[in-house]
């Protein structure tokens, strides 16, 4: 199972924001999508901030990070599968 997904919104080298991420062991995925990355975390223990550190520090400007917002099916199916504490 993968962990959270968050959507962040730069301004700049785009290329260069999934590089950097793609580069992390804690970030699962990275995908371009409507203007903005989607980020799959490897797990839900995972801290969220290392996408904000990874990018800020390899001189991106961060202008937007948020959580994906689960629907109901994919909160069903994660409680039929375990995956919640």
């Amino acid at each position: 199972a993968t962990g959270r997904v968050f959507w962040v919104k730069i301004i700049g080298d785009e290329a260069r924001a999934i590089e950097l991420l793609k580069a992390r062991p804690e970030i699962n995925q990275v995908q371009s999508a409507e203007g903005r990355l989607k980020i799959t975390l490897n797990d839900h223990d995972t801290d969220p901030g290392c996408v904000a550190d990874t990018l800020v520090h390899g001189g991106v400007k961060l202008i937007g990070l948020e959580e994906e917002e689960l629907g109901l099916e994919e909160v069903f199916m994660r409680v039929t599968r375990g995956e919640t504490q």
